[in-house]
């Protein structure tokens, strides 16, 4: 059993895609199909439940998921060690960013990161679902650090504000919103925030 055949199996695991897990882990999916088809084998069970429509999870693979994400973070702690030993930051930082977050300059802040720390392998994923996804995939473990626009964080996820853009309704003096109580309201307020896994208590 190796390390990339775990990888292959929890991207696939986490995306429910081949097509997705290989555009994630940056290899062709037909690299990704034969590493979890290599598993399958050398488990002598089926991992995934494969049709024209949609990949799922069978129960042997629901049983392997949270053991290979163990054993890659175990792995990661272990590179990670070498390297602060060596007197150098590495690792993987994956994010988590939703697109309406245009107050923050993502790509000036990655780079700055990356300058600092060459080392650093950061992984960018977009959650086309919204905030609410990538709060459940943070709290999930399958995230480092998000950007998300909410007003409350929930249990065990930490809010760092990073900006507040205005919102404001734009119509014709004539139309009926116009004249609306919340209309002459003080201009409500997009939020863009980070968010992350609380610390646990002491």
């Amino acid at each position: 059993m190796e390390l990339r055949q775990l990888a292959c199996f929890v991207a696939v695991a986490e995306e429910l895609s081949f097509t997705r897990a290989a555009r994630r882990l940056h290899l062709v999916q037909s690299g990704v199909s034969a590493s979890v088809r290599a598993l399958e084998r050398e488990l002598d069970a089926a991992l995934f439940e494969r049709t024209t429509q949609r990949v799922a999870l069978t129960g042997a693979g629901a049983a392997l998921l949270p053991e290979a994400r163990a054993a890659l973070a175990a792995a990661q702690r272990a590179s990670d060690a070498v390297a602060r030993a060596r007197g150098t930051v590495a690792g993987t930082l994956t994010i988590g960013t939703i697109q309406s977050a245009s107050p923050l300059d993502l790509p000036a802040v990655l780079a700055r990161f990356h300058a600092e720390h060459p080392g650093v392998t950061v992984r960018l994923r977009h959650g086309g679902a919204g905030s609410a996804l990538l709060l459940e995939e943070l709290q999930a473990g399958q995230l480092d650090v998000a950007f998300v626009s909410l007003e409350r964080a929930p249990a065990g996820v930490e809010l760092v504000p990073l900006s507040v853009e205005e919102i404001v309704l734009v119509c014709r003096r004539d139309d009926p919103l116009a004249g609306a109580p919340a209309a002459r309201e003080a201009p409500a307020a997009s939020e863009a925030l980070a968010a992350r896994a609380a610390p646990a208590a002491p």
